[in-house]
């Protein structure tokens, strides 16, 4: 399995194992929500999907004792529109999902409002999803793939 697959199986497996990891001391911040935000660079609470993404990504690299090519720090780790402005300078954007590859919402005022992993596509097109800051937790979820970004982990 080359590098890049194995980092996104294993981003996916990490991700995985931390559905139902919620705040829980205060909003936007807890035991977990807390690691997510100060390992990219933010000691406060603040929107976590993209530092959960960027730390699962890392982790995920770490455990394979393999190379990412990811953003750790803010604000590319932090920020969706950040993020989207970094892949497309690394010519990373992807025309259609993959599994293990990370999606961007568009919209807010800054052009991306939120980040999270692809699972899988299922038959129609939609993307099964890995994501935090979702109901204040990491979930599974489905999303259309209309709105979409879509950015490879290298």
């Amino acid at each position: 399995m080359n590098a890049p697959a194995s980092i996104r199986l294993k981003t996916i497996e990490l991700a995985g194992q931390s559905v139902g990891v919620r705040e829980d001391t205060r909003p936007n911040w807890g035991r977990w929500v807390s690691i997510y935000l100060t390992t990219a660079g933010i000691a406060f609470p603040a929107p976590w999907c993209a530092a959960f993404v960027a730390y699962k990504i890392h982790q995920a690299g770490e455990r394979l004792g393999v190379p990412v090519r990811w953003p750790r720090k803010m604000p590319w780790a932090t920020s969706s529109s950040m993020l989207y402005l970094w892949a497309r300078r690394e010519g990373l954007l992807l025309d259609r999902p993959i599994p293990g590859c990370v999606f961007l919402v568009r919209g807010g005022p800054t052009g991306y409002r939120h980040t999270g992993l692809v699972h899988s596509v299922d038959g129609n097109g939609d993307v099964l999803t890995i994501e935090g800051n979702i109901r204040d937790s990491v979930i599974r979820g489905r999303r259309r793939n209309s709105g979409l970004v879509f950015i490879r982990i290298a």
